[in-house]
C-alpha cells in the first residue's frame, strides 16, 4: 500500500517530526514497527521542581541535588537538558568598573539509564574585598557535561581605590577599559572592552549571545534564548559596566545586572556599583518525554 507521511508521523510542539503508532493494523509480510515512543521516553524520574508540559515533564533545579531516573526502557532514554553557571560579580566603580560576564550556557541531548545523577547548580561569583580576589561564577554540571561560571569584571582604580581585580575568563568574559576576559566557546561570549581617558568607562560583560559592550560602551552582552520549559526564557546576560562620572549601562537581557546584582536562576552578570554585587545564580533544566 501506498502511505501517506502523516500515517507515521506528526510534528511536535517544537515543530519537530516525531513518530506516532501506525494504525492500519497489518505491517504486512516483511514490514515491522519500531516503538520509538518507548526507547526514547522515560517512564518516570524524581529530582528537583517537577513540572509537566504536554507529553513532557521538566525537572528545574535551583540548587543542588539528584536527578533519578527510577524507570526507563531496558535499551535506554534521551533526556533534554540545560546547563546555566552562576554569573560573574561586577568590578566596584572606583571611578568606573567592568560588568561581570553571564554564566555559561550549555544545552543538548544526553543518553540516560535508570540509575542516579548528581546535579550541581552554580552560585553566583562574590565580589572580593581584598586585592585581585577573583569573583567568578561557579560551573553548574550534570552528566558529565559543565556549563562554566561567568567571569569576574574589573574594578575601577584611582589614587582612592585601595582594591582592584583583573578581569577574568568565564562562560562569558568580565569587563574592563581593555583586555577583558575571553568568553568559553559554544556556551558564551568575551567581555567589552571600555574605554580610559579623563572620563574612564568600564566595558560591559560578555553574554551568552554576544560579546559585552556591543549595543554601546558600557552595555551588558545579551543572553540566549532557550524553550526547555515549554515557554521561551533568556539565560545567561552579561552585567552593565559603569563610566567616572557614576553613569550606568544597560544590563544584557537574561539576567544581567546594572548597578545591582546579576538575577538568580539565569546567570546573570553583576553591573558595576559603587558597593558589592554578585552574580546571579544558574540553573539545571531537565526535560523528558514520559507519555
Amino acid at each position: 500500500a501506498a502511505k501517506a507521511a502523516v500515517d507515521f508521523g506528526e510534528t511536535g510542539d517544537f515543530g519537530e517530526w516525531r513518530p506516532i503508532d501506525y494504525s492500519g493494523g497489518s505491517y504486512g509480510t516483511n514490514g515491522f514497527f519500531i516503538d520509538f515512543e518507548s526507547e526514547m521516553g522515560i517512564h518516570a524520574a524524581t529530582g528537583g521542581s517537577i513540572a509537566t508540559d504536554g507529553d513532557y515533564k521538566v525537572h528545574t533545579f535551583t540548587s543542588n541535588g539528584t536527578f533519578e531516573v527510577t524507570t526507563a526502557p531496558a535499551a535506554g532514554a534521551t533526556v533534554e537538558y540545560l546547563l546555566v553557571a552562576g554569573g560573574g560579580a561586577a568590578g566596584r566603580s572606583w571611578n568606573w568598573g567592568g560588568g561581570g560576564g553571564g554564566g555559561g550556557v550549555l544545552s543538548g541531548y544526553l543518553d540516560v539509564s535508570a540509575q542516579e545523577y548528581a546535579v550541581v547548580v552554580g552560585a553566583g561569583g562574590a565580589r572580593g574585598t581584598t586585592a585581585n580576589t577573583l569573583g567568578g561564577g561557579a560551573n553548574s554540571t550534570f552528566g558529565g557535561l559543565a556549563a562554566v561560571g561567568g567571569g569576574a569584571g574589573r574594578s575601577g582604580y584611582g589614587g582612592d581605590s585601595p582594591d582592584y581585580q583583573s578581569p577574568t575568563a568565564g562562560g562569558s568574559g568580565g569587563g574592563s577599559i581593555s583586555g577583558p576576559g575571553a568568553g568559553t566557546a559554544g556556551q558564551g561570549f568575551a567581555g567589552g572592552s571600555g574605554a580610559g581617558g579623563s572620563n574612564p568607562h568600564g566595558g560591559g560583560g560578555g553574554g551568552a549571545s554576544e560579546e559585552g559592550s556591543t549595543d554601546a560602551i558600557m552595555d551588558g552582552g545579551d543572553g540566549i534564548t532557550n524553550w526547555i520549559t515549554g515557554a521561551a526564557v533568556v539565560y545567561g546576560g552579561g552585567g552593565a559596566g559603569s563610566r567616572e562620572d557614576t553613569a550606568k549601562g544597560t544590563a544584557g537581557t537574561g539576567g544581567g545586572g546594572s548597578n545591582a546584582a546579576g538575577t538568580n536562576g539565569l546567570g546573570g552578570g553583576a553591573g558595576s556599583a559603587a558597593s558589592d554585587t554578585n552574580g546571579g545564580s544558574g540553573v539545571v533544566i531537565i526535560r523528558y518525554r514520559f507519555q
